[in-house]
């Protein structure tokens, strides 16, 4: 993908909840228009929303979308 051109990534380090995953980037996607924000933060602030959703939500539990977490922050320092 970076030969390709791509600024950024977005990965799992293995299968995670197909759920889990489009709650999370939902939330990446709404906050990533805040301009004031680098993506590492976005996805720090969709994380917290996802701990604070409703426990009804099935998905406030950090087993179905931690490995995304990781791996970015494991990017973080080139994911602006």
């Amino acid at each position: 993908m970076e030969c390709a051109g791509a600024k950024a990534a977005i990965a799992s380090l293995w299968q995670v909840s197909d759920g889990g995953t489009q709650a999370l980037m939902e939330s990446f996607y709404n906050a990533i228009q805040d301009l004031r924000l680098t993506k590492a933060e976005v996805l720090a602030k969709s994380q917290r929303a996802m701990i604070a959703s409703s426990k009804d939500s099935g998905f406030s539990h950090s087993y179905y979308w931690s490995t995304i977490g990781r791996r970015l922050s494991s990017l973080a320092t080139n994911f602006r």
